[in-house]
C-alpha cells in the first residue's frame, strides 16, 4: 500500500505564500504530521511518502520517503501525482482555501483521499457556511446541542448601547487562534472589523465554559475518537493555545459525544479524521466550529488508546461497523507532539 502524506506548513505550502515555515503554526503541524506518518509506517505493507519543505530538517527516525519540495510547483507536481499512491491525506489550515484547493488538486488527479473531500471542507472551511449546515434541522434529539451564533454586521453594530457582554471576533477561514479576538463591546468590535473587511469576519457572543475537541474517523458507521479538554489562555484579548488532556468526567464526555453526533448527522459524508470545537456549559455543548482536517487532539487521542488511528482509519473508510475505542491512558499533550500522563 502505497500512502503519501502532506501537511501544508512543513510539507511546502509555504513556497505558495512566499512564507518561511516558523512558529505556531509550524510546531502544530509537525506534531501532527509526523504522528500520522508514524502510525501508517508502522502498518505491514505501508509505504509512506511525506512532502517535506526542504528547508527544514526532516526527522529521520521517521520510517518514511521524504520528498523534498523546494518550490510551489514541486508541491503542486506531488500532489498532482496522487493518482499514484493508495491512499493520500491532506492536512492544511482553512486559510485563503488552502485546504479546500488541496484535496480539489487531489480529487481532480484521481487520488483516494483518505481524509475529508472538498464537499465537507468547502462547509468546515467556512464558519459561516458551517453555522447555516448545522442550523438547519433541529437538534436531532440530542436535546442541548446547538451552535454559537453569528450575528450579521449590518445588526450588530446597531447594539450599541442595548447589549452588554463579551464578543469574539473571528476570520469565516480562520484556524486556531488566528485573528481572533474578544472584545468587551459592540464599538469595539465595530471599530476593528471595519465595513470593506466585514463580509470576511463573523461576530459571536463570548459563551464561557470548559473549551473542548472531539474527533471522529468518517465511514459509512463514524467513529468517535476519546475527546480532550483543551487548554486555553485568553491574554490582551487573543486565545493562546496550549495543547490538553483528555476528558475524564463521563458528562463532559457524553456532551461532546452528542456534538459529535449532532455534526455527523447534518455534515457531507466523509472519510478519515474530522474534528469539531466545542464549548462544555451547564446548559450542553456549544458548537464552536468544525475542522474539516486533522487537529493536534490526533496527538493525544493516539497516545490514549492502544489501537493505530491509522488502521482504524482504513476499517472505518472500508466500512467495518467497530466500537469507539476504549481509553486505556489519561494523557496531556502540547502543541509540540509532546505527551505526558495526567496525575
Amino acid at each position: 500500500m502505497k500512502v503519501l502524506i502532506y501537511e501544508f506548513v512543513a510539507g511546502g505550502g509555504a513556497f505558495a505564500c512566499n512564507m518561511t515555515p516558523e512558529g505556531p503554526l509550524l510546531d502544530e503541524g509537525r506534531a501532527m504530521v509526523e504522528a500520522v506518518a508514524r502510525d501508517w509506517a508502522a502498518l505491514p505493507g505501508a509505504e509512506v511518502d511525506l512532502a517535506w519543505d526542504s528547508r527544514l530538517e526532516p526527522d529521520r527516525t521517521l520510517n518514511v520517503r521524504f520528498r523534498f519540495i523546494d518550490s510551489e510547483q514541486e508541491e503542486r507536481d506531488l500532489l498532482d501525482s496522487s493518482g499514484e499512491y493508495d491512499v493520500t491525506i491532506v492536512i492544511a489550515p482553512e486559510l485563503a482555501h488552502a485546504l479546500l484547493e488541496r484535496v480539489q488538486w487531489v480529487e481532480q488527479a484521481g487520488g483516494a483521499l483518505l481524509c475529508p473531500g472538498s464537499a465537507t471542507v468547502s462547509v468546515g472551511a467556512d464558519k459561516l457556511a458551517t453555522e447555516a449546515v448545522l442550523r438547519s434541522a433541529g437538534d436531532n434529539g440530542s436535546g442541548r446541542v446547538c451552535m454559537i451564533p453569528s450575528i450579521p454586521w449590518d445588526e450588530f453594530c446597531k447594539f450599541e448601547g442595548s447589549y452588554r457582554g463579551n464578543w469574539v471576533v473571528k476570520p469565516r477561514d480562520g484556524v486556531g487562534g488566528e485573528r481572533v479576538i474578544c472584545v468587551g463591546s459592540v464599538k469595539q468590535a465595530c471599530e476593528i472589523v471595519t465595513p470593506d473587511i466585514r463580509s470576511t469576519y463573523l461576530v459571536q457572543p463570548y459563551v464561557p465554559g470548559k473549551p473542548a475537541s472531539v474527533a471522529a474517523l468518517g465511514g459509512p458507521t463514524p467513529v468517535i475518537l476519546p475527546p480532550s479538554a483543551q487548554s486555553i489562555v485568553w491574554k490582551k484579548g487573543a486565545p493562546l493555545y496550549g495543547g490538553g488532556e483528555i476528558l475524564t468526567d463521563p458528562d463532559e464526555i457524553q456532551m461532546a459525544h452528542d456534538a459529535m453526533r449532532f455534526a455527523l448527522a447534518k455534515l457531507p459524508p466523509f472519510v478519515g479524521y474530522l474534528g469539531v470545537d466545542l464549548i462544555l456549559t451547564p446548559d450542553g455543548p456549544r458548537i464552536v466550529e468544525v475542522n474539516p482536517r486533522m487537529t493536534t487532539s490526533y496527538v493525544g487521542a493516539r497516545a490514549a488508546i492502544d489501537e493505530s488511528l491509522a488502521d482504524l482509519t482504513l476499517r472505518v473508510a472500508r466500512g467495518e461497523a467497530i466500537p469507539s475505542p476504549r481509553v486505556t491512558r489519561c494523557v496531556r499533550y502540547d502543541t509540540r507532539g509532546g505527551v505526558e500522563p495526567m496525575n
